[in-house]
């Protein structure tokens, strides 16, 4: 989810169905704000601040996925809630004065990185009961741990205890684990370059896109290795026929929630 477009910010661009259906009416959408400031949704100490997915995301210890995301801490404060199962006490991330927290369905870890008021970038990448945490493109820790989480809100899944105070963007969930190269594209903002480590020889790789001018989309459509005018992108390294895999915004998941690409 880039939450870029007005028309329709809570938009799941995989197809899969994980739009958002409901806004708390007291969650700010900014037209210029972002990473990017492109757009993007805004929350603060006010309670219950949650944006409610239509079709909730399950994602089990043996899926190998990754979530990526930009935060903004809006204070040094103990509020920082950003995904996960709102009005639970497991099944959630959570951007603290003193590290960052990733609590799936079973049991929470902790990685020593202190998040400050910045932009930065996060990757959460997840293979086998382990956990690797990325920050701006940077292995920060990789974790034993049990990866099984659901995701239905974003913001405050706290449902008001420490609540989100933090602005969000350009959330995608991919149905891969992700390296330390495809890490430092995101950060580096290449969103149209796959690392060769996420490529083998002989692959074909196809993008969705979607153009929009940040008030509304336009057509839909696929760019092939053949070329179509919609200029799909490099990959970065030697792969043969290789073309890029355009990483589908929020919703694209591992098994049973759909993939961020074709190939």
């Amino acid at each position: 989810m880039p939450f870029d477009v007005e028309a329709n910010p809570g938009k799941d661009y995989s197809g899969k169905g994980h739009d958002v259906y409901n806004i708390s009416s007291d969650i700010f959408w900014n037209s210029t704000g972002g990473h990017d400031g492109k757009g993007v949704y805004e929350f603060d100490t006010t309670s219950n601040q949650v944006l409610s997915l239509s079709n909730p995301i399950t994602l089990s210890s043996t899926d190998e996925w990754s979530i990526s995301m930009w935060v903004k801490k809006k204070a040094d404060d103990p509020h920082g809630y950003v995904i996960g199962e709102v009005g639970t006490a497991v099944n959630y991330i959570y951007m603290g004065q003193s590290g960052v927290y990733f609590y799936g369905a079973v049991a929470q870890t902790l990685f020593s990185y202190d998040p400050d008021i910045s932009w930065h970038h996060y990757t959460f990448s997840s293979y086998g009961g382990y956990m690797t945490l990325y920050v701006d493109g940077e292995p920060i820790a990789t974790k034993n741990v049990d990866t099984s989480f659901y995701i239905d809100s974003i913001g405050d899944t706290d449902s008001g205890i420490n609540n989100a105070n933090s602005i969000i963007d350009e959330i995608i969930l991919w149905n891969t684990t992700l390296t330390r190269s495809q890490a430092r594209l995101l950060y580096e903002n290449k969103t149209n370059i796959i690392s060769s480590a996420l490529t083998d020889y002989n692959e074909t790789w196809y993008a969705e896109v979607t153009p929009n001018n940040g008030t509304q989309d336009g057509n839909s459509g696929l760019a092939t290795p053949a070329g179509d005018g919609l200029g799909a992108p490099p990959v970065d390294g030697p792969v043969s026929n290789g073309e890029m895999e355009d990483g589908s915004r929020l919703g694209g998941g591992a098994p049973g929630a759909g993939a961020p690409a074709s190939r």
